[in-house]
């Protein structure tokens, strides 16, 4: 069921509200499982960021993304870039996945989808699948706190200093993340360009 929906998915037109390259970033101010905020304009005052947008900590393919974006953190941090990363899970799923993955980067809630929305991304669940999750024990009131039965398809930005996406990939078929590799190609290429 899981698979037929990320095929189905991604024949959809999801991907094409999606804020593409050349687009301004929205701005958020979202917390971290500690409750403290984590703004992305004081981010961007830093440097360039990647921004990436999960299901939660039951979904597979987040599970093996988040990880590989913590095992590249260091070339992220040395093309002077920060990295965020963003669900629709109340605080204690985003802590269950910071602490299962050791994730030293910021995981934040994004409740009932607000930024994900602003960024293009949001769609909702049939109820098939709704049922089939349940079935497995995902209970998406108890993770994400409200029934709406809306999701972010995953996604990852890189958002130059002045608040401007410079890459993104987004992909309706869950199952599809970019390389680490490919964002630091696009970290990279914002690094080589003059100022």
């Amino acid at each position: 069921m899981f698979f037929g929906q990320a095929a189905m998915l991604g024949e959809s037109d999801l991907e094409s509200k999606v804020l593409a390259a050349g687009s301004r970033a929205p701005d958020f101010s979202l917390p971290d499982p500690q409750g403290d905020v984590v703004d992305l304009a004081a981010m961007l005052a830093r440097g360039p960021v990647v921004l990436t947008f999960y299901r939660g900590a039951w979904c597979p393919m987040c599970n093996l993304q988040l990880p590989a974006l913590r095992d590249s953190l260091p070339a992220f941090t040395a093309a002077g870039a920060s990295l965020v990363a963003v669900s629709p899970q109340l605080p204690d799923g985003s802590l269950t996945m910071a602490e299962r993955h050791a994730l030293t980067f910021p995981v934040l809630s994004d409740l009932r989808n607000v930024t994900a929305r602003q960024y293009g991304l949001v769609f909702t669940m049939s109820a098939e699948v709704v049922d089939t999750a349940r079935a497995i024990g995902v209970d998406f009131v108890a993770v994400n706190g409200n029934d709406t039965w809306e999701l972010p398809i995953p996604a990852t930005f890189v958002i130059d200093r002045q608040g401007v996406i410079r890459w993104v990939q987004a992909h309706a078929d869950w199952r599809q993340r970019p390389q680490p590799q490919a964002i630091l190609d696009a970290l990279t290429a914002l690094a080589d360009e003059p100022e």
